[in-house]
């Protein structure tokens, strides 16, 4: 592109609104020269004639003017060319201008439209953030959810399902934990689920209802009765909790018993009972649980005597009077085979029960066995004739005891026993912490077989 200063450099003296040559100009001649001799004239500036530019060439502007003398021609073609000349500088001085303005308007900002010298229609003014505002998200208008607006389940709690939990509650004879034909039902027992609680009817039917689902304990009391039956294969304390899962309506039948111990022998089996438990501390004479007392003795071993003899003929079986772990199988200092087994251990105290005088043993060490299973079977080793001799053992911290299975119908003030270790002795005790005192078969002081 040609600058504006190019343009007037072009033609110092001649660009300029209709000005004429001054006389000076015309005395030293054109800038032009014509040609001698010629009706054609070429216009070529003297400052150009050398350079070639072209404007010297022959051009459509200058014409043939014959007739007319050379000087009013050329002064003729002169202001024409100088008005023509005019003219396009000015069309190339406007157009310089307009290109100028573009350029600037395309360096400025948006929001300033470029002025031009064009007339032109009324300009519609951009768009501003203040004639057409958007609007911005906000904390406000749109707030982020918060955890704690969510409803919880505290909110809508879902009730826990609830069941009933009923049965009856059985005196259980034979001790299977199953309520068999004639074992009658236990009235004005109680049977609690947490705050629940339930009296037996005079059938010994119980309900208790709204018991939450789940593992729940069940409290089951009765006067005279200290041991729940749950299965020929386990019982505990009446004063222990039995866990019961309820997970819909349940029916559940409790057995309950006054002690623990059925015979040691089966039901059919012909036995004799020979001699009782002693309970008289003194040397010389016997008495019974029953009161039945004699002296002298009949016979050596009824003095002192710390069980109960059951005469049978060798081989009778022998089974376990409750559930339990063998914890010893042994051959005594006269030479009697004897099993021993674990029941339970109550306020503290372990309890035993001893078979002595097998001729067999069918269980073995650490083994649990079942009421009613078969240990062993009935023999003569260590003693003068065939039996069974059966006893309770209780072990304190101190001494081994040996309680009669009956409850005595008379007070006792003692316990025969022995310290660990010791000799077999009369142990005195108060009544109300002497074992002597308490009944240990199902049914008090009437055995019972298990099966």
């Amino acid at each position: 592109m040609m600058s504006a200063g190019g343009v007037g450099s072009r033609f110092p003296d001649r660009m300029g609104s209709g000005r004429r040559l001054n006389p000076a100009a015309q005395a030293r001649g054109s800038p032009w020269s014509t040609p001698e001799g010629g009706g054609r004239m070429q216009k070529v500036p003297a400052e150009k004639a050398s350079s070639g530019s072209g404007i010297g060439q022959p051009s459509k502007f200058y014409p043939s003017l014959l007739g007319r003398s050379s000087q009013e021609n050329m002064l003729q073609w002169d202001h024409k060319i100088l008005r023509r000349v005019h003219g396009i500088e000015k069309l190339m001085k406007r157009a310089l201008y307009i290109t100028l303005c573009l350029f600037l308007a395309s360096c400025a900002p948006a929001v300033a439209p470029a002025p031009t010298l064009i007339p032109t229609a009324t300009p519609t003014p951009a768009p501003t953030n203040t004639a057409t505002p958007t609007s911005m998200p906000t904390l406000t208008a749109t707030p982020t959810p918060h955890p704690t607006s969510t409803p919880t389940s505290t909110a809508t709690p879902t009730p826990i399902p609830t069941f009933t939990l009923s049965g009856v509650v059985f005196f259980d004879y034979n001790g299977n934990g199953i309520r068999d034909k004639g074992e009658p039902p236990i009235p004005g027992a109680k049977v609690q689920v947490g705050s629940l609680t339930a009296t037996t009817g005079p059938d010994g039917s119980y309900t208790l209802k709204g018991v939450p689902r789940g593992k729940q304990q069940v409290r089951l009391s009765a006067p005279g009765f200290r041991y729940i039956s749950l299965s020929v294969e386990a019982f505990q304390p009446a004063e222990r909790p039995v866990v019961v899962t309820v997970e819909k309506d349940t029916r559940r039948d409790w057995g309950l018993m006054q002690g623990f111990l059925t015979f040691p022998l089966l039901a059919g089996t012909r036995f004799s009972v020979d001699r009782y438990y002693d309970q008289d501390p003194r040397q010389g004479y016997v008495v019974w649980w029953n009161g039945s007392s004699y002296a002298p003795p009949q016979s050596p071993d009824d003095d002192g005597h710390s069980g109960i003899d059951f005469g049978a003929e060798v081989g009778t079986p022998v089974v376990a009077a409750a559930p339990g772990e063998v914890v010893s199988i042994e051959i005594g200092p006269q030479g009697q085979l004897s099993v021993g087994l674990y029941h339970l251990t109550e306020k503290g105290l372990r309890i035993f029960t001893a078979y002595n005088h097998l001729s067999k043993v069918e269980v073995s060490k650490g083994q649990h066995v079942s009421r009613g299973q078969k240990i062993g079977e009935v023999g003569q080793s260590g003693t003068w004739y065939p039996h069974l001799h059966f006893n309770i053992a209780i072990e304190t911290a101190t001494h081994q005891l040996f309680p009669d299975p009956y409850a005595p119908l008379f007070p006792v003030d003692g316990v025969g026993g022995r310290p660990f270790g010791g000799e077999m002795m009369w142990v005195s005790l108060k009544p109300d912490v002497n074992p002597n005192m308490n009944n240990y078969w199902t049914i008090v002081n009437q055995p019972q077989f298990s099966h």
